[in-house]
């Protein structure tokens, strides 16, 4: 007899279940499948039900199975078969055993070095001898990039004996052509070559960690699967989340950071070990000294520990964290609103499985009773910090959210984490300092974040160089020089919790003056030396800030604080991009990094619509600012075949894909900005076909002088009379648009648009008379405000950038739109509904990508708010 199942909940790597940071949003996610498949038992009891839901969990390295299959009601089958077979090895002085301590072989180094008493070199030589690609996992940055600098230099060496014998004979062949692409692309990379790649990379050799930013992460793992990269040297964070699997998998040392290696991360590590499809065995060797042999034997052959619930109550702890955030999701997300829903709930959780399997003995009352103290602890503790509040209904009481307590959910914060940041900004909006961005940026700084270690000296000398605005607004959120003071003596040691707060806050100022030169666009190198950090470690920094914008913003937007909500919601896509305000727009087009977005801005391509309706030639000329110059002319020493090749050699380079000309960037750049539009438009109503503008994408059709003679702007619109259910044409655009002042050379030239409404019909702003039949009030509001934004966006310089544009123009084009403006509102006026439906003007361009409406679709429990997620050029 077959059941019907709704649906299948896949979990790959289940022993994350473990993960003190991550654990628990799995553990709640999947409790919440097991609560809502047993409350519909409950309901339909009697009846021959089948589950609803299919959980299949999958993990190669969890140890406790028979707890997790109980928890899941789940069939368990293991097996230890691997696609590609693994030899797992230890290696202690010359001595290679298995994981038994047999003796496999005695090692003889193929490439004797000086000083390398381990052989790491030897090992890695071996490996790319017989065309395979090693990974190398070490404890620090600093050593990472001593051993990959250490095996280049002996890899060059090698290379040069050989050339000089004249045997012709090459012990290691790398592909000469990929490794010269991939230093291109690093020069090219905004925080240009580091200079141990620029020694390593040409042999094959590279190192990945923290220290990387996201570009030169992206090139040299992409460079490393491609095979062009044959020993990769990496610190532990690469063993997971990274596909970058290797032939030989070389531990460097059983000691990560003072201690011995965590058995799950070695288990991750050696898992890296043998590529499918591509090896036919994969090989992990551990190193260690003979001192280090029980430390080696213990990894090698010791086992996982099992996985606990993250529900578990600590040592000292009064109510956990975690415990608390499940019950205010069941409550704010309606899943559970009855104390038996909430004890229900808890019995569904892995804590609850954990003990009934732990204290078999224990009676069924007694463990109901533990549960049940630690949930009324729980509640009482949400309903005194008012995230929750009792509504009785005909003598039945029911769990209901505060709007504190929906905000929490919303944006994905704790609920201690929550009442800090309210206390924050409760005392933020009485005072805000707005002569800079400091105070602002202040309040979006995540807090506890231990990013870099602080140099408390830095710290006072830049303290001593900060303008009195700035120094308000530290005194504002509390830093005391006396404080700085002390810490640059080495006198403070936070002890009290008073102490820590204080110390808090000087990180979190900190923090803030990073964050303000990032989004003030100072280069990524400058700031790094400034601060005395990686570039790696700013540009987490800015991803995390950013996240935890778009979680503060959601978290006003929620509470009902919109004016605060509006000055936060900026930060989310500036913090990410390291750009000013006005580049908000320009950097979703994905081409664009910082630098290229400024160099078109100060082109006049200020945003997305100017772009896609520029000539691809003008843009091309505008990204030939922001690489360094290259002449045209054949030099003395080149041939002419040599000086096209040069002349056509491809500068802008993008992570993760093939570099290309200026020429091909443009046309991709205009392309993707007419998609962007095409979506804007989408959102507001109206349609619009990109194919309109297709002869702009062949620049070689016409000449910048016959574009100067576009037509001036004329827009027109068909808009429905409500009452008599008749076309009417409306002229939205009263007059034409024209920009006396401005020289046509100043400005690219430009293309009209046309739009389509949702009946189907041609709107063309520069021509074109038609009718439709009437819609809805919300639909007029929406086509006529459209058309104002893109005349807008169109037509309207930017003061900044065009400075030479007179008042007589300016008037021009605000008495057309104001014109435009009293006639929407008079067709709005005529095209009400009888429903009295709400019309929600429509939300602009910046404002859709840096905040995520909460309205716009069901809460995802435990998940972050949506942020940008494209990779950048």
């Amino acid at each position: 007899m077959f059941s019907l199942i709704a649906g299948i909940v896949v979990v790959d790597e289940l022993h994350m279940l473990g993960d003190s940071g991550r654990g628990y949003l799995l553990e709640l996610l999947l409790t919440k499948i097991q609560y809502i498949g047993q409350k519909k038992s409950a309901r339909d009891s009697g009846k021959s039900t089948s589950p609803e839901v299919q959980i299949v969990g999958m993990s190669a390295t969890l140890p406790n199975l028979d707890l997790l299959a109980h928890w899941l009601n789940a069939e368990l089958y293991s097996t230890n078969y691997r696609p590609v077979p693994l030899m797992e090895w230890v290696k202690i002085g010359t001595n290679i055993y298995d994981g038994s301590l047999n003796l496999v072989r005695q090692f003889t180094p193929a490439l004797p070095v000086k000083g390398d008493d381990d052989h790491i070199v030897s090992l890695c030589f071996e490996t790319v001898r017989d065309g395979h690609s090693a990974l190398l996992f070490c404890p620090s940055k600093n050593w990472c990039e001593k051993l990959a600098d250490s095996i280049g230099r002996e890899f060059y060496n090698l290379h040069h004996k050989e050339m000089q014998s004249g045997s012709g004979v090459q012990s290691i062949c790398l592909k000469q052509e990929g490794l010269q692409d991939v230093v291109a692309q690093l020069k090219r990379a905004p925080a240009g070559l580091d200079q141990v790649l620029q020694r390593t990379v040409p042999w094959g050799v590279a190192f990945h960690h923290a220290g990387l930013t996201f570009d030169e992460r992206d090139i040299l793992e992409g460079a490393f699967r491609q095979g062009y990269i044959r020993v990769l040297a990496a610190t532990s964070t690469l063993s997971s989340g990274v596909n970058l699997p290797a032939r030989r998998v070389i531990i460097r040392t059983p000691v990560f950071n003072g201690h011995l290696l965590d058995i799950l991360t070695y288990k991750q590590m050696v898992g890296r070990a043998g590529r499918k499809g591509v090896d036919t065995i994969g090989e992990s060797v551990l190193v260690c000294k003979e001192a280090e042999r029980a430390k080696g034997t213990s990894l090698i052959q010791g086992s996982l520990k099992p996985i606990s619930s993250c529900l578990v109550k600590r040592e000292g702890e009064g109510v956990t964290t975690s415990m608390l955030r499940a019950i205010l999701e069941i409550i704010v997300g309606g899943v559970a609103s009855s104390p038996q829903d909430v004890r229900m709930y808890a019995s569904c959780t892995l804590l609850a499985a954990s003990m009934a399997t732990e204290q078999p003995h224990q009676e069924g009352d007694e463990s109901e009773a533990q549960n049940k103290g630690a949930i009324e602890a729980c509640i009482e503790w949400l309903m005194d910090n008012e995230f929750i509040h009792i509504q009785k209904e005909r003598d039945v009481e029911r769990y209901c959210p505060t709007h504190l307590g929906s905000a929490t959910l919303s944006s994905s914060l704790s609920p201690p984490e929550a009442l800090g940041i309210f206390a924050d900004l409760q005392r933020a909006m009485k005072g805000f300092v707005l002569e800079n961005d400091l105070h602002i940026l202040y309040q979006i700084t995540p807090v506890y974040v231990d990013w870099t270690t602080i140099d408390w000296y830095q710290f006072f000398c830049l303290w001593e160089q900060l303008p009195s605005a700035m120094k308000r607004v530290a005194e504002m959120v509390g830093i005391q020089e006396g404080f700085l003071a002390r810490s640059v003596s080495g006198k403070l040691i936070a002890k009290t919790e008073k102490q820590r707060r204080q110390m808090a806050i000087h990180k979190r100022f900190f923090t803030t003056l990073v964050l303000l030169d990032l989004v003030s666009e100072e280069p990524l190198g400058a700031v790094a030396k400034k601060y005395g950090c990686s570039r790696g470690q700013l540009q987490s920094l800015q991803q995390s800030a950013s996240t935890y914008a778009g979680m503060v913003t959601v978290f006003c937007n929620r509470l009902g604080w919109h004016n605060l909500e509006l000055l936060l919601s900026q930060f989310q896509s500036r913090l990410s991009f390291g750009v000013q305000r006005e580049l908000c727009d320009l950097v979703r087009i994905s081409l664009l990094n910082a630098q290229r977005a400024r160099t078109l801005y100060s082109s006049g391509f200020v945003t997305v619509a100017e772009l896609a309706r520029a000539d691809v030639i003008e843009v091309e000329k505008a990204l030939r600012k922001a690489i360094p110059f290259k002449s045209s002319r054949q030099a003395v020493d080149e041939s002419e075949v040599e000086a096209q090749e040069r002349k056509n050699m491809r500068c802008i380079w993008v992570s993760g894909k093939k570099a290309l000309t200026e020429r091909e960037a443009a046309l991709q750049i205009v392309a993707e900005a007419r998609l962007l539009l095409q979506q804007d438009l989408a959102l507001l109503g109206v349609e619009w076909n990109p194919a309109s503008l297709s002869t702009n994408i062949q620049p070689d059709s016409h000449s910048p002088e016959e574009s100067s003679n576009t037509k001036p702007l004329q827009s027109t619109s068909r808009v429905p009379e409500h009452e008599e259910g008749e076309n009417v044409i409306a002229n939205v655009a009263g007059q034409k648009l024209v920009d006396k002042s401005a020289d046509v050379s100043s400005h690219p030239p430009l293309r009209p648009l046309e739009f389509t409404t949702s009946s189907e019909k041609t709107m063309d702003i520069d021509s074109g008379v038609s009718s439709a039949k009437c819609q809805p009030a919300k639909n007029c509001e929406q086509q006529s405000s459209v058309l104002d934004k893109v005349l807008k966006s169109i037509n309207a310089k930017d003061k900044g950038c065009h400075n030479n544009q007179t008042a007589e123009s300016s008037e021009c084009s605000s008495e057309s739109l104001q014109r435009n403006s009293r006639h929407n509102s008079c067709l709005k006026s005529t095209c009400i509904s009888s429903s009295d439906q709400h019309c929600v003007s429509p939300v602009s361009k910046r404002r859709r990508m840096n905040v995520t409406d909460a309205e716009a679709g069901p809460t995802v429990f435990g998940a972050k708010p949506a942020t940008q997620t494209r990779k950048r050029p």
